[in-house]
């Protein structure tokens, strides 16, 4: 009997523990020009604005070369859901990024068949974008989501294999699932 006891105790203790997989903790909190700010715990790579009720993720790739500064640029909102913008090449220090000629974006290893763009910014000269058109942006990002991993395939001219960006989809899948567990809010009670 005793025994039973003690296994039943310690599965009560365990469970809370197991159900809590994920950081909701928020760190950086700060009001500024754009209302309160904070970042994620779990993922600092995300700016969450409470007052447009939405969060900005930059995540530099699994494999990220520290030569290159490139972002997987994603929005979340609770009214919208998930959307992706594209990966952006930044100069770092004198090294320009480098310039894309074609891209592709591969889920869980097959083709996406999202015709990406190639853009550049006028207003930052020397960033690069490789972008999803608008119109696909909302599906391509709950198919990010639902993958396990994903890459975006990048051409240069210069080199005689594309180099890939790899993200893990579940890092992405968390940041979404944390924003819905905190409801968008950087502080105060919670609604669970």
């Amino acid at each position: 009997m005793r025994l039973i006891l003690a296994a039943a105790m310690l599965a009560s203790i365990a469970l809370p523990a197991a159900a809590q997989r994920l950081d909701d903790r928020v760190v950086g909190v700060r009001t500024d020009a754009d209302g309160v700010s904070c970042r994620l715990s779990a993922n600092n790579r995300v700016r969450l604005v409470e007052s447009s009720a939405s969060a900005y993720l930059l995540q530099r790739p699994v494999d990220a070369d520290p030569r290159i500064d490139v972002s997987l640029g994603m929005i979340f909102s609770p009214s919208t859901g998930a959307s992706v913008m594209g990966l952006q090449f930044l100069p770092l220090g004198g090294t320009p990024p480098p310039q894309p000629t074609a891209a592709r974006l591969l889920i869980d290893g097959t083709d996406s068949g999202v015709h990406l763009l190639l853009q550049g910014d006028p207003d930052q000269p020397g960033a690069v974008y490789v972008t999803v058109p608008d119109a696909d942006r909302p599906e391509t990002a709950k198919r990010m989501i639902d993958a396990r991993w994903f890459e975006f395939e990048v051409s240069d001219g210069a080199s005689a294999r594309p180099r890939r960006y790899r993200f893990d989809g579940l890092r992405i899948r968390d940041v979404a699932e944390i924003l819905s567990i905190i409801h968008y809010r950087c502080g105060g009670p919670r609604a669970d």
